[in-house]
């Protein structure tokens, strides 16, 4: 099943993708030991009824640590066992102390069910019990559970925090008989979520203490390359590691793919075709809208699967997602598409194939989604699907440094001031703070205590005593998730609570005027009122998203905590106060993401104190870039943006995480600079990371930008999602040279430089598993898809869209000699099915249909658009045109041609056609100059753009002008515009076979070739 789905994945239809890289991990024998002797004699009985006769190494080692009164971190893959290991030392512990109690705390509530069920069944006979309290727990359980608690309770950091130390008297004899805290998934623990955690697990111990317990801690994790100082910084205790697993592996194929087009269109073709062929499949996407699309689209082409599949995500009621676990766990459901929701820890059963959509952002991330399969013992794989963003396509370009790379560092600052200026307050309503504590010695924690009793939130009746909280239960103003005050959005005019937001995301996403998304629907947001803390939205139907823009500088605190000096560049950390000024937003279309409008903001700028790094640049690099014509400017806007985006491989994060300022001349530095600082005010530990590897992460910004095969820049390298500027201005060529007299000046200044070499002049990755890349079709792939229709030259013509591009200086015009006028006086030929049965020769041939996009539910749908006229150039026969119940004939005149040439015909006139016909178009000898284009430019040209500067020539009109004519009876308008789109598409085609190259217009104005070395053919006039 496995063999014949790969086999399948490497050709598949239509050239949806192609396949970088295949890497085959191998099978890896057990490390088996046998059960420790110290165990009690009751539990190794429960142990061997429930089928466990042996240990893994790692196993048997943590057990033995834990049994020595050890605090332990379990850190090692996936699937390997870790649950079992700490349930041993527990279960130990329970039997011999019968008022033991035990605290088990998982970052998600989907992993408490599946944790109880695991220690149950394994404790059936025992007499000890287990139960799950969160927010999922009805209200009398809850009461059951809070008057007698079980031996082992189960929740999360939220319930822990508002639930149980909130009111703690409740839970008096529970935390005085605390032996054991689990904590599993701790690599979740990171940034400013990270930081709460240590906070929240800070004040358990002062609870345990006050009840006169000291419980051992007894943690999991996912391989991480700082597992004792992630657990210090989250306890303030030493730990033991253990992370070399005895667990097997069977067989691993890991695959590298890259989508010619959208990853999520590539994704659902697979998940059905993985399906199909008997394999249980697990899809991971990157957020909940495009689960639920991948989703609708499989059932749309498979009715049958409904019950066999589902999507799975936050959100979905607690039963509903109970009964997705039991029906994949059960074998009852085949597949599943989920967020990060079934990432860690719940065991789904045998699955086969796990497909990513998206690189997950971090090296612990991509296994650990790729843990869900192969666990029982068969051969498995992983399929990465590249999407767009700067991580997926370096990993394309260099799939090795996936496989060798270590796991990154999970990074937490425990003394961030602002995350204790929110924990502090609920420890004082817990207990009071006596002076005497050990902890409140430190100052960052006693600073922070003197501004709390100065603004009246804590308060001491005696000048020696302890602080108590002016507030009696302050727990439920703190987001463990964020930092910042929290506005509630509300329907306009109603009082229905849809959801909140807070920090910089309230002026960036909810201002007045702005798109607001919620669960796929759109709001319109009606009012920011920053007086009550409350947004207003309505929902509506638009056609267009906002984007805030915005001004950012940074002034330096204090003196530099850290400097070091490189032969190029001197990197300085110090405390920041970053002020963002959002000062306007643009609406965009959803469909071109054209610029609709820029409408002007009036709101109080964003101030708030981190920690960052900064890089100095030296004058001479500035004047060395200048003095060869690229944009200084340009060039430290695109590295701050690229070395950002790179990030992520030392340390684990996300984009809001960490922000950059680029500026030619900082005043306090008094020369250029490129700030990186954490995105959270008082700062997470993260730039402290990037200070630590900057020469490391500047030396892999060089490599991802250099080697991106645009020309100009694209969201796959230089180009940033959230640039307050709108990503202007930016030189990819500037911030190339940049790293490169940064990172080895020597070198790069005594190299004479009069133009830059490009990006897409370099070579590409030869590596021999990295042969697939988007648009290339491989002769004996195109040969195998088209049978015997295909010409042996056509290779030549498609193999080489992907030429490197070469910049000329000339604007010349070409007019070839057949004009479309002349040509348009001439009476369309009437179709005949007897005529087309021989060979028409070339065909070029455009489709215009009945409906716009908008009115058929988006460019999904475009099947339902309907053909209202198709017009085709044939090598042999001339023009012919085809109305709606001519479809057919049409169909049959491609089948017939042994090359057809169009302009985005394989995504958009096929998909038109697949309404009408069951044959599989994109297998025939196509070629889709658009696509060409695309894949050596790595951005798309409009017919017009490149008909107006190759040709000279202008198209005739508009698609939605065809509509409004088809409504109107007006087909003759129809079939005149569509020969003219038919002529231009022609005359590339021949410009680009006589010439070798095509032209486009830059934004600089500069005439560039895009080569397109097509083989001669037998086109003729």
């Amino acid at each position: 099943m496995l063999a014949q789905f790969l086999t399948w994945l490497s050709n598949p239809p239509g050239f949806l993708w192609s396949l970088c890289h295949h890497e085959i991990i191998p099978e890896k024998k057990p490390d088996l030991r046998p059960i420790l002797e110290g165990i009690h004699p009751d539990v190794i009985r429960l142990l061997k009824s429930s089928g466990f006769t042996k240990l893994y190494s790692h196993q048997a080692e943590s057990v033995s640590l834990a049994l020595q009164k050890q605090d332990v971190v379990l850190c090692t893959s996936t699937a390997s066992g870790k649950t079992l290991s700490y349930q041993i030392p527990i279960l130990d512990t329970l039997v011999r102390n019968p008022d033991a109690r035990s605290l088990f705390l998982f970052p998600l509530k989907a992993l408490e069910r599946d944790q109880k069920d695991s220690f149950l069944s394994i404790a059936k006979d025992s007499g000890l019990s287990a139960g799950v309290y969160d927010g999922d727990t009805p209200e009398a359980e809850r009461r059951k559970i809070r008057m007698q608690p079980p031996r082992v309770l189960i929740t999360n950091p939220d319930m822990l925090h508002l639930g149980l130390l909130a009111f703690h008297e409740t839970w008096k004899e529970f935390f005085g008989n605390l032996t054991h805290i689990v904590l599993d998934e701790v690599h979740t623990y990171k940034g400013i979520f990270g930081s709460h955690i240590s906070q929240v697990l800070l004040r358990v111990l002062r609870v345990c203490r006050l009840y006169g317990s000291n419980p051992l801690f007894f943690t999991c994790s996912a391989t991480i390359a700082n597992p004792a100082v992630l657990m210090n910084r989250l306890t303030g205790r030493d730990f033991r590691v253990v992370d070399v697993s005895g667990a097997p592996s069977s067989d691993r194929h890991f695959l590298l793919v890259d989508p010619v087009s959208s990853p999520y269109t590539a994704a659902a073709e697979m998940f059905a075709a993985a399906l199909k062929c008997g394999l249980k499949t697990i899809v991971f996407t990157k957020a909940r809208k495009i689960t639920e699309l991948i989703t609708r689209w499989v059932l749309q082409s498979n009715p049958h699967l409904k019950s066999r599949i589902s999507s799975y995500r936050a959100g979905f009621l607690p039963e509903e997602r109970r009964e997705i676990e039991s029906k994949l766990f059960s074998g009852e459901m085949d597949g599943v598409i989920s967020t990060s929701a079934l990432e860690m820890g719940i065991d789904v059963g045998g699955l086969d194939l796990c497909i990513l959509v998206g690189y997950p952002g971090t090296i612990i991330n991509t296994w650990q989604r790729g843990g869900r399969v192969g666990r029982a013992g068969r051969p498995s794989a992983i399929v990465l699907l590249a999407g767009h963003d700067a991580l997926d396509k370096y990993f394309l370009r260099n799939p090795t440094d996936l496989f060798r790379r270590n796991c990154e560092e999970a990074i937490l600052d425990p003394y961030n001031k602002e995350v204790l200026k929110k924990h502090i307050p609920c420890a004082a309503s817990e207990n009071p703070i006596s002076p005497q504590e050990e902890w409140i010695g430190l100052d960052e924690i006693r600073n922070v205590l003197d501004e709390l009793e100065d603004e009246g939130i804590l308060y001491r009746p005696h000048a020696e005593g302890p602080w108590f909280s002016s507030a009696k239960r302050p727990h439920r103003t703190v987001d463990l998730r964020g930092i910042g005050t929290s506005f509630p959005i509300f329907l306009d005019g109603t009082k229905s609570l849809i959801g909140n937001s807070a920090g910089k995301r309230v002026f960036t996403e909810c201002h007045e005027g702005a798109v607001y998304l919620h669960k796929a629907r759109e709001y319109l947001v009606t009012r920011l009122d920053l007086e009550r803390k409350i947004i207003l939205v309505k929902p509506e139907r638009l056609n267009y998203y906002t984007r805030a823009l915005s001004e950012k500088d940074t002034e330096i605190l204090r003196a530099p905590l850290r400097s070091n000096e490189f032969p190029g560049y001197i990197v300085r950390e110090a405390n920041l106060k970053v002020t963002e000024r959002i000062h306007s937003y643009e609406k965009r279309r959803v469909s071109s993401q054209e610029l609709i409008s820029v409408t002007d903001l009036e709101l109080p700028p964003l101030h708030f104190e981190t920690v960052g790094i900064w890089i100095e640049i030296p004058e001479t690099v500035r004047t060395f870039i200048q003095d060869r014509g690229f944009s200084f400017m340009g060039g430290i806007h695109a590295m701050e943006h690229a070395a950002i985006s790179m990030f992520p491989l030392f340390a684990l994060c996300d984009r809001d995480d960490i922000g950059g300022i680029s500026t030619p001349d900082h005043p306090q530095v008094c020369k250029p600079a490129v700030f990186i600082y954490d995105g959270h005010p008082g700062g997470v530990g993260l730039s402290h990371r990037a200070f630590d590897i900057i020469d490391e992460l500047l030396r892999k910004t060089l490599v991802l930008v250099e080697t991106c095969p645009c020309e100009d820049g694209c969201p796959s390298c230089i180009h940033s999602p959230k640039c307050g500027s709108g990503n202007k201005p930016l030189d990819k060529q500037a911030c190339i040279l940049t790293l490169k007299l940064l990172l080895d000046p020597d070198t790069a200044f005594k190299k004479p430089v009069t133009k830059l070499r490009k990006a897409s002049e370099r070579p590409r990755d030869s590596s021999p598993k990295g042969e697939g890349k988007t648009g290339l079709l491989k002769k004996e792939t195109l040969q195998k898809k088209t049978k015997a229709r295909i010409f042996p030259e056509l290779d030549d013509r498609v193999a080489s869209c992907k030429k490197p591009v070469e910049p000329v200086r000339l604007s010349c015009r070409t007019s070839l000699s057949t004009s479309c006028a002349a040509e348009r006086e001439s009476d369309s030929v009437p179709v005949s099915r007897s005529r087309i049965q021989c060979s028409p020769g070339l065909v070029v041939f455009d489709i215009e249909t009945q409906k716009l996009a908008n009115e058929v539910g988006g460019w999904r749908n475009v099947r339902k658009m309907k053909v209202a006229l198709a017009v085709a150039y044939c090598e042999n026969f001339g023009f012919l045109t085809f109305r709606e119940e001519q479809t057919q004939d049409l169909i049959d005149l491609l089948l017939s041609a042994p090359l057809i040439v169009g302009f985005n015909h394989i995504r958009f006139d096929y998909e038109v056609l697949s309404a009408y016909t069951r044959e599989n178009l994109r297998a025939l000898p196509n070629l889709d100059i658009l696509q060409c284009v695309e894949s050596t430019l790595g951005f798309r040209l409009p017919l017009d753009h490149l008909s107006e500067v190759t040709l000279g020539r202008n198209k005739s009109g508009h698609g939605t002008e065809a509509v409004t004519w088809f409504r109107e009876g007006r087909l003759d308008l129809i079939e005149k515009y569509c020969r003219d789109d038919v002529c231009l598409t022609r005359d590339l085609y021949k410009y680009g076979l006589e010439k070798g190259y095509l032209l486009y217009k830059r934004k600089d104005r500069r005439i560039c070739q895009i080569p397109m070395n097509w083989a001669s053919g037998p086109l003729t006039k």
